[in-house]
């Protein structure tokens, strides 16, 4: 497993890093300072899941967020000291897959990746295609707002 943690402290990076090692000792813990770096790194080595913090130097998280969406499919995890309904919420809307605020639980944290990276495998696994989006409030059409499906033969 490949883990890319974007995150400007050091001292939260080197904390997430430790907690990744322990758990998961094969893992490779890749660690960028800033949206922009961490962008170029999620470009050239393809992470497995990605940790976000959201007030980043440069570009933030949210556009760093909006920006990874083009670029990967891997879950992003938004790890913030941000713990406002309006930012909770905008992370998610804009393709976050779980939101976790700090001070944070490694348990939480190491369930949230162990979560995120689940529920992504199959769709990992594979060509996928993105379909389209329903609207919000749809009620005929169930299910979630981001459709992906495999590309017919």
């Amino acid at each position: 497993m490949q883990i890319l943690i974007i995150e400007d402290e050091p001292i939260i990076s080197e904390t997430v890093s430790i907690c990744f090692n322990l758990q998961w000792p094969e893992a490779d813990v890749l660690v960028a300072e800033s949206g922009e770096e961490g962008l170029t790194l999620a470009t050239n080595q393809a992470p497995d899941v990605i940790i976000l913090d959201v007030g980043l130097p440069g570009i933030d998280g949210y556009e760093t967020l909006r920006y990874l969406r083009g670029v990967t499919r891997a879950p992003v995890i938004m790890l913030t000291a941000r713990d406002g309904e309006i930012s909770r919420v905008k992370g998610l809307e804009w393709g976050a897959d779980d939101y976790i605020r700090k001070p944070f639980s490694h348990i939480e944290l190491l369930a949230s990746v162990e979560s995120v990276t689940r529920k992504w495998s199959d769709r990992l696994s594979g060509p996928w295609v993105f379909t389209g989006m329903r609207r919000r409030g749809s009620k005929s059409t169930p299910g979630p707002l981001l459709a992906m499906a495999r590309p017919s033969a």
